[in-house]
């Protein structure tokens, strides 16, 4: 599985690009400069902890695709 996506630094917008079905634990802990994440109408599962300690996420946007999210 590969994930891909694209940061905007300035936004701090994380876009989970199509064909990213899963987003594994851990992938951005601890990540300070991340604000917004979209993801694909293909997105399935976010594991746990997958987003552990964004202290300035403020936006998920989630799709009816998604199945499964972890604690």
């Amino acid at each position: 599985m590969t994930l891909n996506i694209r940061f905007d630094p300035n936004l701090g917008l994380l876009e989970v690009l199509p064909g990213s079905l899963i987003i594994s634990a851990g992938s951005f802990k601890q990540r300070d400069d991340i604000r917004t994440v979209t993801f694909p109408e293909d997105i399935e599962s976010i594991d746990s902890n997958a987003f552990a300690y964004c202290s300035n996420l403020k936006t998920l946007n989630l799709p009816d695709s998604l199945s499964t999210i972890g604690k």
